[in-house]
C-alpha cells in the first residue's frame, strides 16, 4: 500500500520528527500516523480529530491536550501524563494506555475494544465487543 500524504502533513510531520516541545500547539485533522513521539511535549495542544493511529507517543507530556475525535488506533501511550486530557470521542481500539498518567481525563463517547490496556486502577464497563463510554470524568 502506498500512502500519500497531503503537503501540509509532510511539512508537520518533519517538524514533529525534528523537534521535542509542542506545547500549545494546534495539530488538528492532522494524519500523524506511526510517528515516533516518545518523550515530545505536548501539554495544551490540540489534536482534535487527528490520525495518531500507531503512533507511539510513549512517556509523552499530553497534559491537558485535546484529543476529542482523535483516532489512536493502535498508539502506545504507556507512561504518557493525560491528567485533564480531553478524549471525548476518541477511537481507543487496541491502544495501549497502561503505565499513563490518566487523572481527571475527559472520555465521553469514547470508542474503544477489548484489545485496550488501561491505567492501574482505572476500570472502563466491561462491554461485549465494542465499547461506547458515557461516562463523565
Amino acid at each position: 500500500m502506498v500512502i500519500v500524504w497531503k503537503r501540509r502533513d509532510r511539512v508537520v510531520r518533519a517538524e514533529l520528527e525534528a523537534g521535542r516541545d509542542f506545547a500549545g500547539r494546534t495539530f488538528e485533522g492532522r494524519r500523524l500516523v506511526a510517528l515516533d513521539l516518545r518523550g515530545r511535549g505536548f501539554a495544551g495542544a490540540c489534536f482534535h480529530r487527528a490520525d495518531l493511529t500507531e503512533a507511539d507517543l510513549r512517556d509523552a507530556d499530553l497534559r491537558g491536550a485535546d484529543l476529542r475525535g482523535a483516532r489512536l488506533t493502535g498508539a502506545r501511550l504507556g507512561g504518557a501524563d493525560l491528567t485533564n486530557a480531553v478524549l471525548d470521542g476518541a477511537t481507543l481500539i487496541a491502544t495501549e494506555l497502561a503505565g499513563a498518567t490518566f487523572a481527571g481525563v475527559s472520555m465521553r463517547h469514547a470508542i474503544f475494544d477489548q484489545a485496550t490496556t488501561w491505567p492501574t486502577g482505572f476500570h472502563p464497563p466491561r462491554p461485549e465487543g465494542l465499547g461506547y463510554w458515557h461516562g463523565a470524568r
